[in-house]
């Protein structure tokens, strides 16, 4: 079966699993899809980091099905309460009850299209991203563990358990006007984490070592995680847009 009809069983035949508990469903079966075909449920999806209007499902760019999502990034995006600094943002992020738990083997599948005149800046953007979360406390350093950044044209993933971030795989070809389908599979852990990225079946990413922060730079000793996508920059004066479509998320194992 191709990837493209796996999807559309995705959309149809899974649709199910979206209202069941993350934690209800054994391993190897998809907690979470999105197809992108209608309005975004907040059973599946936290919308406080987008501004009003940045998210909107339309039918002229989409890789399966009548619809994908389109996300519009706008200078100032998209409060100062939620993008702080010199940092704008509008992304996507999964319900809470998605969140991994240390320990687990999570597979996410997702594509997504940079438009042919996307601006191409040699500035701070992520348009995915992994963080581990802090549960209200000050931790010193606040990075996403893992993420995919798209910066003076280079697709790159990073990965980060202290200050230092590092490059795991970077894709140096022009990525703009075409869709690209993801799958990345994570563990996240402070001991033997692991990410595996693929893109269009070409290799991205083969990292194994930490992919969780630890307790000596504030963190809970109860690490869980959670997902986000779409847009997050250093403060631009240009607009930026960004297509999302297929997504699934995966618990591939338990801990």
């Amino acid at each position: 079966m191709r990837r493209h009809d796996i999807h559309v069983s995705i959309r149809h035949a899974l649709a199910l699993f979206v209202l069941l508990p993350a934690l209800a469903l054994a391993e190897g079966h998809i907690v979470a899809a999105d197809g992108f075909d209608a309005e975004l449920s907040p059973k599946l999806w936290r919308f406080d980091k987008l501004a009003k209007g940045a998210a909107a499902i339309q039918s002229t760019q989409v890789r399966s099905g009548p619809a994908a999502l389109e996300i519009t990034l706008r200078p100032d995006d998209p409060s100062p309460e939620i993008s702080a600094g010199d940092s704008e943002r509008d992304e996507l992020q999964e319900a809470d009850r998605f969140n991994a738990q240390e320990g687990e083997v999570h597979e996410y599948r997702f594509s997504i299209r940079i438009p042919a005149d996307f601006p191409i800046v040699d500035r701070r953007l992520v348009i995915a991203q992994w963080k581990q979360d802090t549960h209200g406390r000050s931790v010193k350093v606040d990075n996403p563990v893992v993420a995919l950044r798209y910066v003076g044209g280079e697709l790159s993933a990073t990965v980060q358990d202290s200050a230092e971030k590092r490059i795991i795989g970077r894709l140096k070809e022009d990525l703009r006007d075409r869709w690209l389908d993801l799958v990345v599979r994570i563990r996240h852990s402070r001991a033997a984490g692991f990410v595996s990225i693929n893109v269009n079946g070409k290799r991205l990413a083969d990292y194994h070592g930490p992919t969780a922060y630890s307790e000596n730079l504030g963190y809970p000793p109860v690490a869980t995680f959670y997902f986000k996508m779409g847009l997050y920059r250093d403060d631009m004066k240009q607009p930026m847009k960004i297509y999302i479509d297929d997504y699934s998320k995966t618990l591939l194992s338990a801990n």
